[in-house]
């Protein structure tokens, strides 16, 4: 479709005499247009395609995340299943392998020394008609053997 200034050019033209160049003209004109519609509609088709391959691109890192977060494999091992999900690329059964020979992660803090001895019985102290100590200790033989020089 030719904007009014140029229609009115053409029609000056025709009026004047010049059909042949003038016809040239429009049919330059609507040739030029068809092939800025048609490049609109591949830009068009270029920029859905390119959205939808962004959204499977993305549905795919989610299952990929979601799989090594879920794994039983992941099971007391958070820390590293975050991480191999989120800084890796790694596919969801590398991930498993991973996490697999990996040491799970402690749930519960180590005892005290304290708090593992609590209720035994102290060395040399009699408990139940037993006396704990140096005499019950499988290197106390050797040790008094050695003392008393045999």
């Amino acid at each position: 479709m030719l904007n009014t200034g140029l229609e009115n050019v053409l029609a000056d033209l025709n009026k004047n005499g010049w059909h042949e160049q003038t016809a040239l003209i429009r049919a330059e004109f609507e040739r030029l247009e068809a092939e800025g519609v048609a490049a609109a509609n591949r830009l068009a088709n270029l920029k859905t395609d390119h959205a939808r391959a962004l959204a499977s691109e993305r549905t795919k890192e989610r299952e990929r995340i979601r799989g090594i977060m879920t794994h039983p494999e992941a099971a007391n091992r958070k820390t590293q299943a975050e991480h191999l999900a989120m800084e890796t690329d790694l596919s969801v059964d590398v991930a498993a392998t991973v996490l697999k020979g990996s040491p799970t992660e402690r749930t519960s803090r180590t005892p005290t020394i304290e708090e593992r001895a609590e209720g035994l019985a102290e060395f040399g102290a009699a408990h139940g008609g037993v006396t704990f100590g140096a005499k019950l200790d499988p290197w106390a033989k050797i040790v008094d053997q050695t003392n008393k020089g045999r």
